[in-house]
């Protein structure tokens, strides 16, 4: 796989991502609908070819459906998020905090979404299949067929 460089990325970060670090601020985060968010000029993608967002000043919380199914991400979502952490977050080390997706529906569309490890147990204990619940996320890159999106936080 191969990424733009920085120079033709620069024009492309609409979309902005953030990770915070200690207490969780809810206010720093946009209202977004995830389902039909198609900032990415995705025609110039291929199979060998993605996007990583380049900025880290607009994060985005959407309100969504749980559906209670969890899968391992695939290794293109997994090498976006990868290069996303190296270049952008500047925190290699914590590329190991996004292993699985959660899927998700806005609007009867499924998304699949990675998230934070640590908050999947939460999910597990503090929702049912069907609930509505407010995610908080960043936008990491896109491929071909998808934004890549990651979860930091939720609210029912």
């Amino acid at each position: 796989m191969s990424t733009y460089t920085v120079k033709q990325l620069t024009a492309l970060t609409i979309l902005y991502s953030a990770l915070t670090f200690g207490q969780f601020n809810f206010d720093r985060y946009e209202s977004a609908r995830l389902d039909t968010l198609s900032f990415f000029p995705t025609h110039l993608l291929n199979d060998s070819v993605y996007f990583i967002v380049l900025d880290t000043n607009m994060p985005l919380k959407s309100e969504v459906v749980y559906k209670d199914s969890i899968r391992p991400i695939d290794n293109i979502t997994k090498e976006v998020i990868t290069d996303w952490m190296t270049e952008v977050i500047m925190d290699s080390s914590s590329v190991d905090l996004f292993k699985h997706e959660l899927l998700v529906y806005q609007n009867k569309v499924p998304l699949w979404i990675p998230v934070q490890e640590q908050l999947i147990p939460f999910f597990k204990e503090e929702l049912i299949k069907n609930d509505v619940i407010n995610i908080y996320v960043t936008v990491a890159g896109a491929t071909k067929y998808r934004v890549i999106f990651t979860i930091n936080e939720f609210t029912k």
